[in-house]
């Protein structure tokens, strides 16, 4: 007991230790503890623990003070020789700098963009406690989703006390108007408690519940500024096209600028009694979107559950099942939604982020392979230091300081990229970027872990290897390359390895598209605009001969050269969903149907492979007699098709099984591709009921002087209807959007091969650069015995090159694997033929060669008697 009373007590002696320095105060330990035993013995242990308390306190200012002093002088040191060895060799420094800037400028933009995924709604309070309501209707193996019913969400608000509010939501496209000036806008129709729940900023308002008037209108800054310019337009009237007139509302609130990363799109919204009145409390409306906002979200699938039951039980005799979407997982995790218009994926961040993190490393890889290959020349100044008592723990700090250094030079010029690539970026991406965005502080504290990351990754190993060396075998130079060799053949492999994966990635996506936009339709889209429609008053286009009058006033257009009506719009998903039933069989599949007009076939070049085509003179033509695809008799197993009759059975919210009047097949076309191609093309029946009313008109031109067609064309549609927009695409335009996901996958991953391609091809050239200047002797003495330059080039791009093709061999199975991936998105494809593997890996070996064989002929064609003279 004595013996442990008289050892030195433990706090001082811990803080004696942390702030001392071992290596340089490694006795001023023992003086304080001898000191300590010696006053112990003479003047008691207590006096002696006093006295090593009260020293320890007085030296801790002067051990900071020494070790800021020694930190100050070794960072000074670390900055001076970190950018002497920049400037020494400053080939090598520019394919790190250059290198890791264009890994660091592929990090930042690809991070802003998942940032901006995941921030999709999330500006909304509380938006996890905000749920769609939809229901779902299971017929057999086929599940069709709908809006709930009108009344829905005021039944949910009132049966349901864990609902803190509910509102239905409608969303039309409508003519606005302003004096003299009509346009289509997005017009959503809604309730006050549209505000309780989402969380859009008002910038002015009337008063505090600007949505109670049903006369009253909300619109966007956008719309302000479109019809008012610099006038405020609060209290002021706007016209809107509302059950079939043109209605004035009066301006009680001004929204901000709306955010981009919300998938709800809208210019105006208004009151949802003025839109449907009494209909409100009909069971049978399901054309509103209803939202809800709860108190507990974690226990939602409970409360769908209480929610089918109780709204089957007493409002309704339907067979469907209501669900709750939560609001803010629908862009990144899919499922149903009415109200919001973008939808995405997580996997795509997940693979954005994997291509920034390749891109990355590579970059780090050719950071290692540099520092590795260059340790031949900075054996001796290793050496040096460790005779002079560097420690492996300093020479670890210098290598890491001088990995960090470049880091942060290449961070500066990274982000000088990132903004030149901004505006860029931000349009095939569909977003809007600022440098605000990259100025964050959140972004720049995920920037600087990017950098930091970088710094370490890339200078770890050389730090590892190159303080590892012992002086002895420096000097004697006995040491071994061989693990390091292997090293360094082992990231070059990995950099080709990857980049011929994302090249095969970029050359796959492109085929797909091009074969996508490329492929016959079964309907001809060149020199054909689309004009809608739906804008019309309802009760306009019910009018007798309006729609004669349109398509013979647009005829006489002289670079007309046919018309045709239709329902929906090829390329949508508006088709109607029903089920056939026949009397020949109980097969029922679901099918789509529309209705056209006897032009439609004719101007879109649709072939008729049987029967014939509509005559609206012929009894009971409207209604009855239609015209199928060839799916529809493949798949409900039709031998003899024309003149068979089935009955409709239609698909609804209410689960209906009623039987329709019955159809009589006249025609069969062949299979079109009413959708995109991402599906295959199901059953579809036309018919010609001009009654239903036609949603679009599409317009054949001869391709002469279009511009000035379409202007003729839009002045005689304004003659007919003077108050509705003149809205009209190009129909090939129309073809190649149903893509642009693809086509900015496209880009993105073409971008990142581009920036790999490059990235690992300066990596070889700095590593084959420093083969050569190692080899140098070596090729001079068989240049003087005889070598030819095609030998000297073997012998240099040899095992080069070999990497490259066994990286291109290792890439193809995993290239492949993706590639199916990514196709079984589409149901129709391009086939992944072998030839493909074997263009783009001669591709990557001649970039890969060419880049060798640059030094390689250098070296080959020196003299040897200069260099031997050196030696």
């Amino acid at each position: 007991m004595e013996g442990k009373l008289k050892k030195p007590p433990k706090i001082p002696t811990w803080i004696l230790g942390l702030f001392s320095n071992p290596e340089v105060d490694f006795s001023i330990a023992g003086d304080f503890e001898e000191e300590y035993y010696e006053m112990a013995d003479r003047k008691g242990v207590n006096k002696a623990r006093l006295w090593y308390w009260l020293h320890v306190a007085n030296s801790v200012p002067t051990f900071i003070r020494d070790t800021i002093n020694r930190s100050t002088a070794m960072f000074g040191n670390y900055i001076k020789i970190a950018i002497r060895n920049l400037m020494k060799q400053k080939i090598y420094s520019a394919i790190n700098i250059f290198g890791l800037s264009i890994g660091l400028a592929c990090s930042i933009l690809i991070y802003l963009f998942v940032r901006d995924e995941m921030k999709f709604e999330r500006f909304h309070q509380d938006v996890d406690k905000i749920f769609e309501v939809y229901s779902v209707i299971d017929a057999g193996a086929y599940r069709i989703n709908f809006p709930p019913q009108l009344p829905v969400a005021d039944v949910l608000q009132r049966d349901f006390p864990e609902i803190i509010s509910a509102t239905r939501v409608v969303k039309i496209i409508t003519p606005v108007r302003k004096d003299d000036r009509i346009f289509s806008e997005k017009v959503i129709a809604s309730s006050q408690e549209f505000f309780d729940i989402f969380t859009f900023p008002m910038a002015q308002q009337l008063n505090d519940r600007p949505l109670e008037d049903i006369n009253s209108v909300i619109i966007t800054g956008r719309i302000a500024e479109k019809y008012f310019a610099e006038e405020n337009p609060l209290g002021k009237t706007i016209t809107i096209s509302t059950e079939n007139r043109m209605n004035e509302f009066i301006i009680s609130g001004i929204l901000e600028e709306l955010p981009t990363n919300s998938g709800l799109k809208f210019d105006l919204i208004i009151n949802i009694e003025r839109l449907y009145g009494d209909k409100l409390n009909e069971w049978k409306e399901n054309s509103a979107g209803a939202v809800i906002k709860v108190n507990d979200p974690e226990g939602y699938r409970q409360l769908e559950e209480r929610i089918s039951n109780n709204l089957n039980e007493k409002y309704s005799d339907a067979q469907s099942t209501y669900h709750l979407q939560p609001f803010a997982d629908f862009h990144l995790k899919g499922g149903y939604s009415y109200l919001l218009e973008s939808a995405s994926s997580s996997r795509y961040s997940y693979i954005l982020t994997g291509i920034a993190l390749i891109v990355l490393l590579i970059a780090c890889f050719n950071f290692m392979n540099l520092a590795i290959g260059r340790s031949s020349i900075r054996i001796k100044e290793i050496g040096m230091r460790k005779v002079f008592g560097a420690r492996r723990k300093q020479l670890y700090k210098q290598f890491w300081f001088e990995s960090y250094l470049i880091s942060f030079i290449a961070l500066i010029a990274g982000v000088v990229l990132t903004l030149f690539f901004l505006p860029a970026f931000s349009h095939f991406t569909q977003k809007i970027f600022s440098a605000s965005d990259l100025f964050s502080p959140f972004s720049v504290v995920v920037i600087l872990a990017i950098t930091v990351f970088s710094g370490f990754i890339a200078g770890s190993y050389p730090a590892v290897v190159l303080s590892g060396f012992r002086p002895v075998d420096l000097f004697k130079n006995e040491l071994k390359f061989s693990n390091r060799n292997l090293f360094t053949r082992s990231l070059i492999f990995l950099q080709f390895f990857i980049t011929v994966i994302l090249i095969l990635s970029t050359v796959f996506m492109f085929l797909q598209y091009r074969y996508l936009v490329g492929k016959d339709l079964g309907f001809n889209t060149d020199n054909m605009i689309v004009i809608s429609l739906e804008e019309i008053p309802e009760n306009l286009r019910q009018s007798s001969g309006f729609y004669e009058d349109l398509s013979g006033r647009i005829n006489q257009v002289s670079n007309v050269t046919g018309t045709g009506f239709s329902g929906s719009k090829l390329t949508s998903s508006v088709f109607g969903a029903t089920f056939p039933k026949l009397r020949t069989t109980s097969n029922q599949v679901l099918i789509s149907y529309t209705n056209v007009d006897e032009n439609f076939f004719e101007t879109l070049g649709i072939k008729l492979l049987s029967g014939r085509n509509f005559s609206p003179g012929e009894q009971n033509e409207a209604g009855r007699n239609v015209i199928v695809n060839s799916s529809f008799i493949e798949k409900l197993d039709l031998n003899n098709s024309i003149g068979t009759e089935f009955s409709e059975v239609f698909v609804n919210d209410q689960g209906s099984d009623n039987t329709f009047t019955s159809k009589s097949i006249i025609g069969v076309t062949e299979d079109f591709n009413y959708h995109s191609l991402h599906y295959e093309v199901y059953p579809l029946y036309l018919e010609y009921a001009p009654e239903k009313g036609y949603g679009y008109i599409y317009v054949r031109l001869n391709g002469e002087n279009t511009a000035e067609a379409v202007s003729d064309i839009k002045d005689r549609f304004m003659q007919i209807v003077p108050d509705t927009p003149f809205i009209y695409t190009f129909f090939d335009e129309e073809i190649q959007s149903q893509y642009a996901l693809e086509q900015r996958w496209s880009s993105i991953i073409n971008y990142s091969s581009f920036f790999a391609v490059i990235i690992a091809s300066s990596g070889l050239f700095g590593v084959s650069l420093m083969s050569v200047v190692r080899k140098t002797r070596e090729i001079s003495i068989r240049k003087v015995l005889g070598s030819s330059v095609t030998g000297i080039i073997k012998l240099i791009s040899k095992d080069f090159i070999g990497l490259v093709i066994l990286a291109n061999i290792a890439a193809w199975p995993v290239s492949f694997f993706i590639a199916r991936t990514l196709l079984q998105n589409y149901a129709f494809t391009i086939t992944i033929d072998f030839w493909i593997f074997v263009l783009t890996g001669m591709a990557a070996t001649i970039i890969a060669g060419s880049t060798i064989c640059f030094h390689a002929v250098r070296a080959a064609s020196m003299n040897p008697v200069n260099t031997l003279r050196s030696e």
